[in-house]
């Protein structure tokens, strides 16, 4: 059975076109995670293919975050939950309708980025640049490499601030709004 989960750390190129692959592990999630892809196969559609929501929004100053359709529908449904009206809410829909875009993969499990959004994140097309693609459990980011060496080197640094010995794992006993 596939992971119900986006885990692993996967090198992969942009061309271009801004054609790149997917990886197998990410597409087995996305694929389960997908109603309308789901309900397509189940009506004998050979040739479905699963999408996923892309957010490139300004915070994301080191990458993209790639969601699955339900994962997608979850942050909108917290979206709505908010305090109607709130600028919190304004700015989380505000973020989710202009840097969102629904991405569908194509056969071979391969997708096109569009262009502005490879401008965007910076990414060098003339060079077939490598990306890394990682594992966030309910997402996965696309990062360049530099940018991913950066983020290793960050979280190496925070890990080494909480101490020798420090398990992150004691970390996920923690509920929302907890102390840290």
């Amino acid at each position: 059975m596939a992971s119900a989960h986006f885990t692993g750390q996967f090198p992969m190129k942009i061309d271009g076109k801004g054609r790149m692959s997917i990886p197998a592990k990410f597409r087995d999630v996305l694929q389960a995670k997908d109603p309308e892809y789901l309900k397509a196969v189940a009506e004998g559609n050979a040739k479905a293919q699963p999408s996923f929501q892309l957010i490139y929004s300004p915070h994301l100053e080191t990458h993209l975050e790639a969601y699955s359709m339900d994962g997608y529908d979850r942050v909108v449904e917290s979206i709505e939950e908010m305090e109607a009206g709130s600028e919190e809410q304004e700015i989380a829909m505000a973020t989710l309708a202009n840097f969102s875009e629904t991405i569908e993969i194509m056969d071979a499990g391969r997708i096109i980025l569009p262009k502005s959004i490879r401008e965007r994140a910076g990414f060098d097309m003339d060079k077939g640049e490598e990306l890394m693609l990682t594992g966030s459990v309910t997402h996965f980011r696309i990062y360049t490499m530099p940018a991913w060496e950066n983020y290793q080197v960050e979280l190496t640094r925070k890990l080494a601030a909480r101490g020798a010995g420090f398990n992150p794992m004691t970390l996920t006993n923690r509920k929302k709004g907890a102390a840290a």
